[in-house]
Formats: structure tokens, sequence, C-alpha cells
């Protein structure tokens, strides 16, 4: 029972209070229900696709190198070059990571009028808007909304995960974008090999000692089986263990029935024991 002189509510006050205007209070939830089933209505679907990768090691990628770096490493510093020991794994999974490589691909595809099609006439080909999205509009949504890379350090599995309204279109960015790491990974690499072998051939020029000119010609030696390593293997610096596949028309992450279900249930459920309280509170 409600009394004037307590600062206070029992619980046995709210449930008094709550049986007795229970009806009126039962459409809380049923409200906040309506509002979960119209943002599952109403909220574009997301759909996931994820490619799951293995990095290539070090030491695979220099096993045919091995041999040769032992036998030349030592006089390999005269000349001021490192000798080839793969592709860093930390280097190629911030590679897939990279701003640089979104905006790449982003331009590449002519993105722009996919991600922001809100702002798109496709009709007049044009924006509708007088300032338009920019590279860098683009290049922070697809970073924070719909790309998203995750390694597991243990195993050194990397997932690369994206997520977009169409399926297909996700799965394809998925294979996509790594399809243009491994491709800008290999070009860096054979890029750094051709500029060693410049290096190399202008050192070798340069001096009249046996044995340093035959550390060069290792070393060239070295460098040009690095670029045949990089020509020959599509999946320089990542290889897809799992590719990326289309959801099913069912299989969308967003919206999550089951998470809008309880959680407008929820919020009904304490916004009835809040509104109660209050009510109570009042006329006490």
């Amino acid at each position: 029972m409600l009394t004037n002189n307590s600062d206070s509510l029992s619980v046995s006050d709210i449930r008094a209070f709550l049986s007795i205007h229970w009806i009126r209070l039962s459409l809380v939830p049923l409200i906040c229900l309506l509002i979960g089933v119209a943002i599952m209505l109403f909220s574009p679907k997301t759909y996931r696709s994820e490619a799951v990768l293995a990095p290539v090691s070090d030491e695979e990628a220099g096993a045919q190198l091995g041999k040769l770096t032992g036998q030349v490493g030592g006089l390999a510093s005269l000349v001021g070059i490192a000798m080839p020991t793969g592709s860093p794994v930390a280097t190629n999974v911030a590679t897939l990571r990279s701003k640089e490589l979104l905006a790449q691909f982003i331009l590449e595809k002519n993105l722009l009028p996919e991600l922001f099609a809100g702002d798109w006439d496709a009709a007049r080909s044009s924006w509708r808007t007088s300032e338009p999205p920019t590279l860098e509009d683009a290049v922070l949504m697809m970073d924070e909304d719909v790309r998203s890379v995750f390694e597991d350090k243990e195993s050194g599995i990397v997932v690369l995960r994206v997520e977009w309204r169409d399926p297909q279109i996700a799965a394809d960015w998925a294979r996509q974008i790594v399809e243009r790491a491994n491709a800008v990974l290999r070009t860096t690499a054979i890029a750094e090999a051709r500029s060693s072998m410049e290096y190399l051939q202008r050192e070798l020029q340069k001096t009249n000692v046996v044995e340093l000119q035959n550390a060069i010609f290792r070393l060239m030696e070295s460098q040009t089986q690095k670029i045949m390593i990089a020509n020959v293997r599509p999946e320089y610096a990542f290889r897809v263990v799992d590719p990326a596949r289309v959801s099913g028309p069912d299989d969308q992450v967003w919206p999550n029935t089951p998470l809008i279900v309880a959680v407008s249930l929820l919020v009904g459920v304490a916004a009835v024991f809040l509104i109660g309280a209050g009510l109570a509170r009042r006329r006490a």
C-alpha cells in the first residue's frame, strides 16, 4: 500500500500499482515491439561475405632463396643491400588493412555511385547534390562500415570481411580486394628487386675485387629469382583458404530479427516498471 509519508517505494507498492493499471501499461511493450518490427521492415538489409586467408610466410616466400642467402649474406653488406627474405607478413596484413588500398580499389572499380547510391542519379549519370561525396568520404565509409580485417596472431590466419546490402557485390568485393592486395604487394616486390638489380650493376662496375664481384653476381641472381617467384605465384602474399561466398537471401546480418525482438521487449518491460514507479510515486 502507498503511504504519503514515505519517500521511497517498495516492490510491493509498484506491483500493486501495476496490477491495477496493467492493461494500459501492457501497451508499452507492444509499442516497443512494433517499433522493432518497423526497424526490421524498413532497415536496408546488410549481407556479409568473408574470405579466409593464409599469409605466405617468410619461409615460404624465401624457400628457394634460403641457400643462396646463407652463401652470400655476409658479403651483401659490403655493397649496401639486404638479402631478400620474402614478404614480411606484418607488412602484407598492414597493406590489406590500408586506406590506400581501398582508395585504389574504389577508383579502379568506380565505386562512388554504388557507395553513395542515394546521392547518385543513375538516369543522368550525375550527382543530385551540389557537394558530391569525395574519395576520402568513400574510403572512410568502406574502412569503418564495409571492410574489416581480423588476424589470429597464433595461427596467422587472416579473415577479410565485407558487409554490403547486395550479397553478390559483398562477395565480389571481398575477392577483388584480396586480388588487389596480392597485385600491389607483387608489384612492389618486383619494383624493389629491379631497383636492387640496377644498384648492383652500378656497384659491379666500380670494383675489380673478384670476391666482391662474385658476391654481387649472386646477389643479382637472388633478385632475379625474387622477380621470378613474384611473377609465377598469383597468390603472392595471401593464399585463399576459404573464398568469399555469396550469402543466401535470408542470411543477412542486419536487421538481426532475434536481437531486435529481444531488445524491444526488454526495453518495453523496463519502461513499464519505470513508468509504473513514476506514476505510483506521483500518486503517493
